[in-house]
Order: structure tokens, then C-alpha cells, then sequence
């Protein structure tokens, strides 16, 4: 905007010549016709012309203060304008400002969407991950029921296996007990030697039962004598097994090898041999211990 232009002069005696016709009726009125030259004045007319100078003198005094008020407002005008510029501009910059903020504005609200559908898609996601969780923990727990019961199982086969194991080992060690009482003719693993310490080992045992005082008798000690009677007549039955032998006899009191022979034989002359196949009992052929059992080749 431009600033206003000052006042000129010919605007002021413009101003001048108004007030001149506005008083003019005044002069014309006041003169008086008169035959006096032309040169003289009157003294009415110089006291008016007096007073009109100085009215003169006050409207150009007025006119001068008005012309100062007049630049005053021109100057403050163009400093209002220069203000309103410099406020335009700083409205305009502020209104950039607000625009860009207005843009950045929208680019977050933007952002803010794009990250709550974000949001909504991962609290989905979540939820899901929640239910698989839940359907993990609950085939975890089937696998841990089914878990328990396999090992209910595995402990009951440990517990048969071991029972089993135990009734395999005793087997075991009871066909070796009854290989060890078989000849090796009938799959066995007893030689007619080691059937012979045997029942030698059996027939120790017997004399010292029959050999210990049971005065008054005791029972227990009658027992010991009958279990090691039968111990050494499974002995002598085992040997005679592994020599392939007609079997056994269990001496009676007062019998002899010659009695025993002709009971067996029909002939006492075979005492001999029962001697000799009862050797590893016998070092006397004359005596003989009652409940002892021979071998009968």
C-alpha cells in the first residue's frame, strides 16, 4: 500500500481563497460609498483587514499544524503499513508453518492407522499364537497322559523282564544243575569222575552225622542222618546214571557185598564188583554203613 502523499501549496491556497470568499460579503457590506480617493482606506476597514490578516496568520498556522499532522499520519500510516506488511508476512509464514504442521498432521494420523492396523493385526496374530498355544498345551498334556502311561507300561515289562530275567537265570541254573547231573552221553556235563567226588563229598557228610553222640537221641540229629541218607543215595543214583548202571541200593543193617550180590546177582561171586564200583565209598569190603546206597553196575 502506498503511503499518502502530503499536502501542497496550491492545495493550501486553495484552503485560503475559500476562507477569502466566505468573508468577502463581510468587506463588501462593511464599505461605505464615499467620495474620498481611491487610495485612502478607512479605519473600519484597516481594523477588518487587521483582523483578517490575523485570521490569515492563525489558518496558516492551523493549516501548517494540520500539514505536520497530516505528515505525522502519513508516517504513521506508512509505519502501520509497514507493520501490516511485516504481519502479513509473519501470517503468511505462520500459515506455512501451520500448513507443514497441518501436512506432518496428517502424515502421523497417516502412520497412527498404518501402526493400529498394525496393531490389530499382531493383537490377531497374538490371539492366534494364543489359541495354538492353548491347543499345543492341551496335546502336551494328551502326550504326557499317554506319556505316563507308556511308562506305567515300560515299568510293568521292566518288572515282567526282570521277573522273567530272574526265572531265565533260575532256569538256567537249574539245567546246568541238571546238566551237571547228566552224562555228557545224554547231553549232560557230569563225567563219571566228578559224579564219584560227589557222591564221595555226600557220603563224608553221612558218616559225620552218623558219628556224632545224640545221647539222649535227638530228633534233629535223626534228621540230619536221613537227609544226608537221601542226599547220598540222589548222588549214587546220578553215578550210576553216568556209568550207565542197573541202579542203586540202600544197605540195610547186618547186609554184606556177598548177601547183596546173591540177592541181586543170584550169585554172592559178584560181590567183587560191587566193590569195585563202589570204591570211592568203600575202603573195606566188610564194612558197610547202614543207610549208605551202592551203585549196582
Amino acid at each position: 500500500m502506498q503511503p499518502t502523499p502530503r499536502l501542497a501549496t496550491p492545495t493550501l491556497a486553495l484552503m485560503i481563497a475559500g476562507i477569502l470568499v466566505l468573508t468577502a460579503p463581510a468587506l463588501v457590506f462593511t464599505a461605505e460609498p464615499t467620495s474620498q480617493a481611491a487610495n485612502e482606506t478607512p479605519p473600519g476597514n484597516l481594523e477588518q483587514l487587521d483582523h483578517f490578516q490575523h485570521q490569515l496568520e492563525e489558518l496558516k498556522q492551523r493549516v501548517q499544524g494540520m500539514e505536520g499532522k497530516l505528515r505525522e499520519s502519513a508516517t504513521a500510516r506508512k509505519g502501520a503499513d509497514q507493520a501490516r506488511m511485516e504481519a502479513e508476512r509473519r501470517l503468511a509464514e505462520k500459515s506455512q508453518q501451520v500448513e507443514r504442521q497441518r501436512e506432518e498432521t496428517q502424515r502421523l494420523q497417516a502412520e497412527m492407522i498404518a501402526l493400529e492396523r498394525q496393531v490389530e493385526e499382531k493383537d490377531a496374530e497374538i490371539a492366534r499364537l494364543h489359541m495354538d498355544t492353548l491347543d499345543l498345551q492341551s496335546e502336551r498334556d494328551k502326550l504326557k497322559d499317554k506319556l505316563a502311561e507308556h511308562e506305567d507300561r515300560i515299568a510293568r515289562f521292566d518288572e515282567e523282564l526282570h521277573t522273567t530275567t530272574e526265572a531265565h537265570a533260575e532256569l538256567e541254573s537249574r539245567l546246568a544243575e541238571i546238566q551237571s547231573q547228566l552224562p555228557t552221553s545224554q547231553g549232560g556235563t557230569l563225567t563219571p569222575e566228578a559224579a564219584r567226588e560227589s557222591a564221595a563229598e555226600a557220603f563224608a557228610l553221612l558218616q559225620e552225622a552218623q558219628q556224632t553222640p545224640s545221647s539222649p537221641p535227638d530228633p534233629a540229629a535223626s534228621d540230619r542222618i536221613r537227609a544226608a541218607e537221601d542226599a547220598l543215595q540222589r548222588r549214587q543214583f546220578i553215578l550210576a546214571n553216568t556209568l550207565s548202571a542197573q541202579g542203586v541200593y540202600r544197605v540195610r543193617s547186618n547186609d554184606t557185598l556177598a548177601q547183596i550180590s546173591s540177592r541181586l546177582y543170584g550169585s554172592g561171586n559178584q560181590w567183587h564188583t560191587l566193590f569195585e564200583a563202589n570204591r570211592h565209598l568203600l575202603e573195606d569190603p566188610d564194612h558197610l554203613a547202614p543207610g549208605m546206597t551202592l551203585v549196582i553196575p
